[in-house]
């Protein structure tokens, strides 16, 4: 009887059957691997019971040269204490480790076929995990595969910092082209760290600010991050891998910085007024609280505005360029609606369907257009949208996916074939026509060297030939020479 029970059938019980089962293979492919070089008559007696098999072909002797040259990937184990893999037992034998081409991508041997060859698969973390745990939800698939991008995360705690990371980062609203840093007085200055704020980067090649992200260590909350495009003046999406990486640190993200302290900046300001950034989330407004501003739904000031200023909060004006605006002509943009734009502006936007079968405005130059309509690049999937591997965007209905290569064609493409032996479609470069007529990737199937067909390895075993040909069996009496006893 099994004494594992579902009450402590648990991640780390399934680990250990991993591991357990990892030793045993690694012990057999040990003794195979003595075989192989001494015989099976040189094995210890108390080992011969255990291991009765002469031939040293059957103990997956490959196996000790995977185990013995990586571990398994961390993901891995991420991913089994949170859920059960499809087949624990494949899941070991593939033994997935890091690529040594690259560490952030995971290598792994595919049969056994593969191992004798010392012939690696290299997925991608996310898609492997995918493969081999169908009941993960798409969100722990996502967040274990970020943790393992190659990017490093700081926590720069000074306001010169902070105010870098606004100017040299990612793009938004408050990255301003004049800003003199030896003369000018920046609006992110408010969040000083004395009242709990720091600025979560991360960092690229040459150190260049790929992403940032404010927090807050007292309420160890975030609001808002934002992620490098292409284009620099591109409006900024959030940023997965900081986010990930934030809330392993234990921050929470939450929709507003309701009740924190701002500094209450007034150096070349006219009587009361202050610098005001322009506050992310769903509240924007202020109180004056004499020696700090506090972040509250009843403020009396509205920090809306990209210029430094805070408006009444009777007030309206553009976000993108400050222009006092009628309330009734103004445009939300984004889901949240935490930005707004008037007339001046709204040229530089376009409706899309997005998340939760929403529409709302997002900047043109972001938006993804497919047959007419315009859709938010964070949720083409829910649209069944795919980016083909030309760079093209098309409905799912109008594309092939390419299992072996993991990407998307046009349907219309004739570099498809369809499988049937694995019932997948693949490019038609990676695959051989069988000889009745299917198509097969050619790493499932062998070729004659006597009618140059070629044929599947499940199906048909190859003969090979006194003269190391591999020859289909109905060839193999032509390559036999019998020899006459004496």
């Amino acid at each position: 009887m099994n004494k594992y029970t579902p009450a402590n059938y648990c991640g780390v019980t399934r680990w250990e059957w991993m591991t357990d089962l990892a030793t045993v293979l690694r012990n057999r492919a040990n003794v195979g691997r003595h075989i192989e070089k001494y015989g099976w008559n040189d094995l210890p007696e108390s080992y011969k019971p255990k291991y009765p098999d002469r031939d040293p072909a059957n103990y997956r002797t490959w196996f000790l040269r995977e185990i013995d040259a990586s571990p398994m990937h961390p993901a891995i184990q991420q991913a089994v204490y949170l859920a059960p893999p499809l087949d624990w037992h494949l899941l070991v034998l593939e033994w997935p480790h890091a690529s040594d081409s690259d560490p952030s991508r995971i290598a792994y041997t595919r049969s056994d076929a593969h191992g004798y060859a010392d012939r690696q698969t290299v997925t991608s973390v996310g898609k492997y995990i995918a493969r081999h745990f169908p009941t993960m939800p798409d969100h722990w698939v996502r967040d274990i595969a970020m943790r393992h991008v190659p990017y490093k995360f700081v926590l720069w705690d000074t306001v010169p910092k902070i105010v870098q990371a606004v100017q040299d980062g990612p793009h938004s609203c408050m990255c301003w082209s004049s800003f003199n840093r030896d003369n000018d007085t920046h609006p992110y200055e408010a969040y000083d760290p004395k009242y709990g704020w720091r600025i979560a980067v991360r960092l690229g090649a040459s150190e260049l600010i790929t992403a940032r992200c404010l927090v807050n260590v007292e309420s160890m909350t975030f609001v808002r991050s934002y992620t490098r495009r292409d284009n620099s003046n591109q409006y900024s999406h959030s940023d997965e891998a900081i986010e990930v990486w934030l809330r392993d640190q234990g921050y929470t993200k939450r929709h507003d910085w309701d009740g924190l302290k701002l500094a209450k900046i007034t150096e070349g300001r006219y009587h009361d007024d202050f610098w005001a950034p322009y506050i992310d989330g769903d509240i924007k407004y202020v109180s004056d609280e004499g020696e700090y501003l506090l972040i509250t739904r009843d403020g009396e000031y509205e920090c809306d505005r990209t210029d430094g200023h805070a408006s009444g909060s009777s007030g309206c004006s553009c976000n993108d360029c400050g222009a006092r605006v009628h309330e009734d002509e103004t445009y939300s943009i984004g889901y949240h609606g935490d930005r707004s734009v008037g007339e001046c502006c709204i040229g530089d936007y376009v409706r899309v369907h997005g998340r939760g079968g929403d529409e709302y405005y997002i900047y043109y130059g972001d938006a993804i257009a497919v047959n007419g309509e315009y859709y938010d690049p964070d949720y083409l999937d829910r649209y069944d949208i795919v980016q083909l591997d030309d760079g093209e965007y098309v409905h799912q209905d109008d594309a092939m996916h390419l299992d072996y290569r993991d990407i998307w064609v046009s349907s219309d493409d004739d570099c498809w074939v369809y499988c049937p032996h694995s019932c997948t479609t693949e490019h038609v470069d990676d695959c051989v026509q069988l000889e009745n007529g299917d198509w097969a990737l050619e790493h499932d199937a062998w070729q004659c060297d006597h009618d140059k067909k070629w044929y599947l390895c499940d199906e048909v075993t190859a003969f090979e030939t006194e003269c190391g040909l591999a020859v289909h069996p109905d060839h193999a009496d032509e390559y036999t020479t019998n020899t006459e006893e004496n």
